[in-house]
């Protein structure tokens, strides 16, 4: 055989395609179908470019989804930590007036018992005394 190039030319292959389906079909108990066989051939007959194109996009989309459902899923949880975080104030807030007013209310008890004024020291001490604002933004 002469080396390519040098005047004489290989023929060229070429490749027919014939239509692919299994030796039962047409029997009665062939349970393909001819559907089945024109997206078989229809994939066949696809570049090995579109081919790519079409295996890798299913990765891909699945990534993007569970990227998506991921973020919206953490601003989800990022908004709950946040409603969790006030309603611990809250209730810290509310324990605090509670241990106010308990204590007022020990001391006036103890007043009208006694009369004696120490009893009301608790309620006038400046740095006992609640703060309202605090309270009220809640």
């Amino acid at each position: 055989m002469p080396p390519i190039g040098e005047g004489d030319v290989r023929p060229r292959r070429e490749f027919t395609r014939r239509l692919r389906t299994p030796s039962c079909f047409g029997e009665a108990s062939c349970t393909h179908t001819l559907a089945s066989f024109h997206i078989q051939n229809w994939w066949y007959d696809l570049s090995l470019r579109a081919k790519g194109t079409i295996v890798l996009a299913g990765p891909v989309a699945a990534t993007f989804l569970a990227a998506t459902l991921f973020f919206l899923t953490k601003e989800k949880s990022d908004e709950a930590a946040e409603r969790v975080k006030h309603t611990v104030e809250v209730q810290q807030k509310a324990g605090e007036m509670l241990g106010f007013l308990t204590e007022s209310e020990t001391g006036m008890r103890g007043y009208f018992l006694t009369h004696d004024r120490t009893f009301l020291e608790t309620k006038t001490r400046p740095w006992r005394k609640p703060r309202l604002r605090g309270y009220c933004r809640l």
